[in-house]
């Protein structure tokens, strides 16, 4: 029987302790977010005149694919923001040491970071994920996105040679006056190898116009030739190697033209399925 006790007035100290924690998160989130304090549409500066610095990093997770017909390429990124909101911040001994809060995204402040070289018309992110927000006003946003981009190819070395893909990144409305857009690299940490291209590396830069700056990610990618190899260069090999040896049946064989006609019909079936 006090055993019994015991546990039920565990459960209801459990209980009233999470009812607590969010009663004080919710009276967080209604002081952060009132109608008359905070406006998302509103910049996070002191003074009209002070540039918010915004560092961008790029999760890469998988280079889909490299078309190089239509001269695209396809990967699935995170795109990585960080910044800090002052009106944002707060003091957790006033609510229960919370220190973190987890808000959606369209609820804050965001620095319209955009894919500037996209080709499928999609600018901006997959997802709004929600956002993260420190005590200190610190901001974490990783919103997921596939990416389709701009990527001019020269297979003058195929099937052994490298290209050069970029994704530039910017700010669809601010300019360098208003947010200043920081280097912040890319990370690997979930990356699924692709079966015909290998990341050789990622090379991140700052690219500053007369009124906007962006970060370009230039991905040096080296196609795997073993595919082609084994279902493009052998096969060719072999059908060029049957062809010379038709020069050295005698002249007077019967199966010598039946012969250049079957290399003949092979060669035309191979290049059908190239082009498939």
């Amino acid at each position: 029987m006090a055993r019994l006790c015991d546990i039920v007035l565990l459960m209801t100290i459990i209980t009233v302790s999470g009812t607590l924690a969010a009663d004080s998160e919710e009276r967080l989130v209604r002081m952060l977010f009132n109608e008359s304090t905070y406006n998302s549409g509103v910049r996070p500066a002191q003074t009209p005149s002070e540039v918010v610095s915004v560092k961008i990093t790029l999760a890469v997770s998988q280079v889909i694919s490299v078309i190089e017909k239509e001269e695209v390429m396809r990967t699935n990124v995170w795109v990585q923001q960080e910044w800090t909101d002052p009106r944002l911040s707060w003091n957790k001994e006033d609510y229960d040491h919370i220190d973190l809060i987890r808000v959606p995204a369209e609820a804050v402040w965001r620095p319209d970071i955009m894919l500037f070289n996209n080709k499928d018309g999609q600018y901006d992110v997959a997802l709004y994920t929600r956002v993260l927000v420190y005590d200190s006003g610190y901001v974490y946003w990783l919103p997921p996105a596939i990416f389709t981009s701009e990527c001019s190819i020269n297979v003058r070395h195929f099937p052994f040679d490298k290209q050069n893909c970029t994704l530039m990144f910017g700010s669809w409305t601010y300019d360098k006056r208003e947010i200043d857009l920081i280097q912040g690299g890319y990370m690997t940490d979930d990356f699924k190898e692709s079966g015909e291209w290998a990341i050789l590396e990622i090379p991140d830069r700052r690219v500053e116009t007369e009124d906007n700056v962006f970060i370009a990610y230039d991905f040096m990618l080296a196609r795997k030739p073993l595919f082609y190899l084994v279902n493009m260069i052998v096969p060719i090999i072999l059908l060029t190697t049957l062809a010379l040896l038709v020069f050295y049946l005698p002249v007077d064989c019967g199966e010598k033209v039946g012969l250049c006609i079957n290399i003949l019909l092979a060669l035309v079936v191979f290049l059908l399925l190239i082009a498939d």
